[in-house]
């Protein structure tokens, strides 16, 4: 174990030979005994490397000179790797980076006792399928910037182009910069989401200025050179978004039914990973005769599906996103689908209001669901429950209440829709297997 660094760190040269890779996608070397990430770097590397920081326990690195290369260095698909911090992996090859992917899932849930033989095979989604991206922007006297934040930096890469993107998202790119500088004034900066529906992109923008009639109107103007379908305003991120300017309602088709999306409301980043997940959830609840809870529901991107085959009760504490639920849960047949707005991390349906459930779907926010797995693994009659996260970190914390009750976990699958990132989905599948008094 590495001992912490209290002292302030000189800047320094080093020679740092790469020994494994982090979780974050860094080389991890070692300097006197202290772990040193450096980003870039791949296991047998030899680099002289500049300590510049400190991250934990370790030190950080930059790399000054590669000393000795592996030769089975990938390259990376995207001219702005290295310089672009929404990419940490392009440089790994196939095999590398499959085993490394799968090896965040397996090193989180060995914490809590999961056997590496429990995990699937890493299933992956195709490049340029990532329906939704939050670009940053910023106006300069020369026109916007419209990017991703440099590595480890608040300096803004203009970004040309993204394999991650579908190419409707990336083709749009060009028209919201010049569309954007005829909004914003000043220095003005801030974030633009974008969501690609059945109807085209959906824009929020997030930015820190007063809309008069002025700036609608030339947001109005933006809708059409952009050709979005709706562009919606918040001057802060906790904000309410506003809709603005809309040529054409929004629309996924979720179970086969349509749902009109309020403005920031969150759909899965891929359908190819949507369709992933929702089968795991599927095949998770399949056979079980009573109704199943649909828990962070969103606006149904499980609900919908289950639907056909269950009667759902659908939960989120997005009052925007129940809505749009429930409008279209109505179109299905009468009482297959029932909707509730509850913030589940303070209000967790209780274990008597669990009861009448055969199964459960939790997809929660990256923070986990603590306080309503709490619940969950008391509830006798639920038979089956299936978790979906986004964290392997907050997933084995929760999978660890069910297990620790007497919930045998029978299978969990790693879903790899954020490509050449450290970032993983996971699904697991659970059933009880102790009856509750």
């Amino acid at each position: 174990m590495s001992r912490p660094i209290n002292r302030p760190i000189e800047a320094r040269n080093a020679e740092i030979v790469i020994e494994r890779l982090g979780a974050r996608g860094d080389g991890i070397g070692q300097l006197g005994g202290i772990p040193v990430f450096v980003p870039l770097t791949l296991p047998g590397e030899r680099v002289l490397a500049r300590i510049e920081g400190k991250r934990g326990d370790g030190l950080t690195a930059s790399v000054l000179e590669w000393l000795l290369q592996d030769p089975a260095r990938a390259k990376p698909p995207c001219r702005h790797f290295g310089v672009c911090g929404g990419c940490a992996a392009q440089h790994m090859n196939d095999k590398l980076y499959v085993a490394w992917k799968r090896g965040i899932a397996a090193e989180a849930l060995s914490r809590v006792g999961v056997p590496e033989e429990r995990i699937a095979p890493l299933m992956r989604v195709s490049a340029h399928t990532r329906r939704r991206a939050s670009f940053a922007f910023r106006r300069t006297r020369d026109g916007v910037l419209l990017g991703f934040n440099a590595r480890a930096s608040h300096q803004l890469v203009d970004v040309g182009e993204c394999p991650l993107l579908h190419p409707d998202l990336e083709s749009a790119l060009p028209g919201l910069r010049l569309a954007l500088n005829g909004v914003l004034t000043g220095d003005a900066q801030g974030d633009i989401a974008l969501q690609l529906t059945e109807s085209g992109l959906d824009a929020l923008i997030t930015c820190d200025l007063t809309l008069d009639l002025f700036k609608r109107e030339k947001l109005a103007v933006m809708t059409e050179q952009a050709n979005l379908a709706r562009i919606s305003w918040r001057r802060h991120e906790d904000d309410d978004p506003e809709p603005v300017s809309e040529r054409h309602a929004p629309i996924v088709t979720l179970g086969g039914v349509a749902v009109h999306l309020p403005p920031g409301v969150f759909l899965q980043p891929s359908r190819e990973g949507e369709a992933a997940i929702t089968a795991q959830v599927m095949a998770g609840l399949a056979g079980l005769d009573g109704p199943v809870a649909d828990l962070y529901a969103g606006v149904g991107s499980f609900s919908l599906p289950l639907a056909a085959c269950h009667p759902v009760h659908a939960v989120d504490g997005h009052a925007q996103a129940v809505a749009a639920l429930k409008q279209a849960g109505d179109r299905i047949a009468l009482g297959r689908l029932t909707t509730e707005r509850r913030d589940l991390s303070k209000r967790p349906l209780l274990v008597h209001e669990l009861k009448k459930f055969s199964g459960v779907v939790i997809d929660p926010p990256r923070a986990g669901a603590r306080e309503q797995v709490t619940e969950l693994a008391m509830a006798a009659t639920v038979q089956k429950t299936v978790m979906v996260s986004c964290n392997p970190a907050t997933m084995a914390r929760d999978l660890s209440i069910l297990i620790n009750k007497g919930w045998r976990l029978d299978s969990v699958v790693p879903i790899d829709q954020f490509l050449w990132t450290p970032h993983l989905e996971l699904t697991a599948i659970l059933h009880q297997t102790i009856k509750k008094s």
